[in-house]
């Protein structure tokens, strides 16, 4: 990588003087400092460099001389990159903590790792932050595919043209029609097969005489041959074949959800980045089918993966260097055996509400152990039992809208898609729930706002006949509207706030344990 013209890249944020300024550092060092929700501006050192974050290019300042960067609700790692006439000449690592306003960097690191030893399908998104991988999984997401291919599609090119200068070869024997005076070696089949031509005198002990052999006489005889065709290059077309398949649907996934993509308020947009992952992906399947055109692969009659190929692959270090690399951009699920793997993960606020999810399950099993909760469905539901009723604990269940009462979930007005709910056979046919709205906020203003949404699931949604029992917020610290966490004020009006937070002792909000005692 070369290095860029100028004095490099400085930094500094809005409201801050010009000459506070701070230096990037370039990869692998982090640069520290930078917080979600609030924006920066990097110093160009050069009129003809772009800058890209999470491959999307920095739009210029006001005044020019500066790129401008706002990063959304995400908290995390992301990285930079310096391009200059298109090229990358410098790479960087920004860390992006949370806002202050809501929870420490080191809680949010917390819920982070609690909700990936849970299931680390809650975790993976599409926002720019990533996230150490860790153990092996089964979960598969196109952008975790992505990441893999671009991750190691590259070594993995590198490495199937060093085995092109040193193939694998292997001996095979064939039958060749060969003259007389050529033969070198004979079989029992080249004897049968002279018995049934003229050729059958050499092969008679009473034929003495050498002027009775003819030098055109031709045998049917066993030759050995080198070839490319070995197991080894069989089982290494095979893998290139493969991600060959999976770069090209992952291109078409992707492309697909850029196309669909809405605009949002809360979460960074994909389709602005989607053009350079794109390229990316163009450029690694045109370099596929350049290695597919190189040797070995030309000669490789089928594509198959044997135990004697991954034999050989294993015992041959470019052979095996090709082999890992492969399998690690070809890999599904989430978590990874190399430790510096990284994925791109969920908006800040979505892990939030993802965590508080998997805590009320945990507090659940818990708290109302006879119910025997176990999950369904995947991650997003949970199920309890006793006594002949039910209970289930949902994550973004939909309320679909309807004219008129139905047995199930429904809206009086639009469709709702509420964060939690917790639902409860009442043992008379009936239901009664509790709707649980996450909101990554703590301080007074965005607490009161945000309580817009209680009173609009508390008014709004129904299950056959039944309306909620309460509708309560989760947020990660109290005391930012303190009346509405209080147990009295939730149980006469119906709404309220409940503190839930990593690191700290919690409990099932009383609206909530209210349903198994009623």
């Amino acid at each position: 990588m070369t290095q860029a013209a100028g004095d490099g890249v400085s930094w500094h944020a809005e409201g801050e003087p010009a000459d506070a300024a701070r230096r990037l550092a370039a990869a692998p060092a982090t640069n520290v400092g930078f917080s979600e929700a609030r924006r920066y501006f990097f110093s160009k050192p050069d009129r003809k460099c772009q800058f890209r974050i999470d491959d999307e290019p920095l739009a210029d300042a006001a005044s020019g001389a500066a790129w401008t960067w706002r990063p959304g609700f995400y908290a995390g790692e992301v990285t930079g990159e310096l391009l200059k006439d298109g090229v990358i000449v410098d790479r960087f690592v920004l860390d992006v903590s949370p806002d202050a306003r809501k929870l420490g960097g080191e809680a949010f690191r917390q819920m982070v790792q609690e909700l990936w030893a849970e299931d680390p399908s809650l975790v993976v998104g599409e926002e720019p932050a990533t996230h150490m991988a860790g153990h092996l999984g089964r979960f598969q997401d196109p952008l975790v595919a992505f990441a893999r291919l671009r991750r190691h599609l590259p070594e993995f090119i590198k490495a199937l043209v060093a085995i092109r200068a040193n193939p694998r070869r292997s001996l095979r024997s064939v039958r060749e029609s060969v003259s007389l005076n050529t033969a070198r070696r004979v079989d029992r089949y080249t004897a049968l097969s002279a018995s049934r031509s003229s050729a059958l005198g050499l092969f008679s002990t009473e034929l003495l005489e050498p002027t009775a052999f003819n030098p055109t006489t031709r045998l049917d005889v066993p030759v050995v041959v080198e070839t490319l065709d070995s197991a080894a290059n069989r089982t290494l077309k095979a893998l290139v074949l493969a991600v060959s398949q999976r770069v090209k649907f992952v291109a078409e996934q992707l492309e697909q959800r850029a196309a669909q993509e809405s605009a949002s308020e809360t979460r960074t947009s994909f389709s602005s980045r989607w053009p350079v992952r794109r390229e990316v992906l163009s450029d690694a399947a045109d370099r596929l089918q350049w290695v597919l055109r190189q040797t070995p692969f030309p000669e490789v009659i089928r594509a198959e993966v044997s135990a004697a190929g991954l034999n050989v692959v294993s015992a041959d270090p470019l052979y095996a260097r090709a082999w890992g690399r492969g399998w690690r951009g070809l890999r599904e699920g989430i978590e990874s055996d190399v430790a510096d793997e990284r994925l791109w993960i969920s908006p800040s606020w979505e892990i939030y509400e993802r965590w508080c999810f998997m805590r009320l399950g945990r507090l659940l099993e818990a708290e109302l152990p006879s119910w025997r909760w176990r999950r369904r469905n995947g991650s997003r539901r949970w199920v309890g039992g006793f006594a002949g009723r039910k209970a289930e604990l949902w994550l973004q269940p939909k309320f679909r809208a309807r004219g008129a009462s139905v047995p199930g979930p429904w809206s009086v007005s639009r469709l709702r898609i509420p964060d939690i709910t917790v639902q409860v056979d009442s043992g008379d046919g009936t239901r009664r729930f509790v709707v649980l709205d996450a909101k990554y906020r703590t301080h007074r203003e965005a607490v009161l706002d945000a309580m817009a949404s209680a009173h609009i699931y508390q008014d709004s949604l129904r299950i056959g006949a039944v309306r909620p029992n309460a509708s309560l917020l989760l947020v990660p610290a109290g005391k930012g509207a303190p009346w509405l966490e209080e147990p009295a004020f939730q149980s006469e009006h119906r709404v309220g706030v409940h503190v839930l937070a990593p690191g700290q002792t919690a409990s099932l909000p009383s609206a909530v344990l209210e349903l198994f005692h009623q």
